[in-house]
């Protein structure tokens, strides 16, 4: 609706001319504050789409690298039961086919020592553990500003 033809409107501009002014001044505030919520969103879109997509990124490549860690212990592993299963046939020992005792188990072995994850899990392991934390953090914030947002955002309406 058109304020300036509201009967209402016309009789106070007629009356009062500060009152046209103090009008047409705050509708050019609300333009100008509707704007401005405007380029704010945009912006925090923005934002946060990259911020989606470095974390992803980071994600990925912290997947690779678990990845890359867990083929290379494979890998040496499987190098070291070939040279265990040598030395075993040349001694005439037990071949590994069969089951070594404590094989599998989770506690310690019989010589008192036991499995230690490496270095590179453990620094992998903390990276995951800090996008877990950074996850947790931004679900607490969206939370806090979207109950922020329904509650009415300290915005008056009268």
């Amino acid at each position: 609706m058109d304020h300036w033809s509201d009967p209402v409107c016309l009789f106070l501009c007629s009356m009062f001319p500060c009152y046209r002014a103090t009008l047409s001044l705050l509708q050019k505030e609300m333009a100008a504050e509707r704007q401005k919520m405007v380029w704010e969103w945009q912006e925090l879109r923005g934002f946060l789409e990259e911020q989606e997509q470095r974390l992803l990124s980071q994600l990925e490549e912290l997947e690779r690298a678990i990845v890359q860690r867990r083929d290379e212990g494979i890998c040496r592993l499987s190098w070291e039961i070939s040279l265990l299963s040598e030395r075993g046939g040349e001694k005439g020992q037990q071949p590994l086919s069969q089951p070594l005792q404590g094989a599998g188990s989770t506690g310690g072995r019989e010589d008192g020592t036991f499995w230690k994850p490496e270095p590179g899990f453990v620094e992998q392991e903390k990276r995951l553990s800090d996008f877990s934390l950074k996850s947790t953090m931004l679900q607490e914030v969206l939370l806090g500003f979207k109950g922020e947002l329904e509650s009415g955002g300290g915005v008056s309406s009268g």
